[in-house]
């Protein structure tokens, strides 16, 4: 079974459908499904109540994390011993977390180079067939 048949198959299985005109897209949830459906309409109900900051989000947890631009706050901190790191968000403290463990997950895919790369480097749609890959091939 080919990669492309696995992801257009999951799509049909998903029983939230987007129904903008040239949109594919299927979700589990009817929340998602909403959330996403605000991409195309540029609808950001989130808004920053910060005076005279005029940012808005689709999403309430990156209002969450927008926030802690003007706090200060970090809630997220490297355990690793003698490193003193802090994160405003997870997925930054996540990608951190990958140097002291020295994991680099993603093969680059040139027969002659094996070198070993962090998500950051590979576009979104590279990083997905290579979470497929690791998930449904041998």
């Amino acid at each position: 079974m080919e990669i492309p048949e696995l992801v257009s198959n999951k799509e049909h299985l998903r029983p939230f459908s987007c129904s903008w005109e040239t949109c594919k897209k299927g979700f589990n949830r009817k929340s998602d499904l909403i959330r996403h459906f605000r991409i195309h309409t540029n609808e950001r109900p989130y808004s920053c109540p910060t005076p005279h900051c005029t940012r808005s989000f689709v999403q309430r947890s990156a209002l969450t994390v927008h926030l802690r631009t003007h706090t200060g706050e970090k809630p997220y901190k490297c355990q690793y011993p003698g490193c003193y790191k802090i994160f405003a968000d997870s997925s930054s403290f996540s990608r951190h977390r990958r140097i002291h463990l020295g994991r680099r997950p993603y093969t680059c895919t040139i027969e002659t180079c094996h070198k070993r790369l962090e998500p950051v480097f590979l576009s979104p749609n590279e990083a997905a067939l290579e979470l497929i890959e690791d998930q449904f091939l041998p």
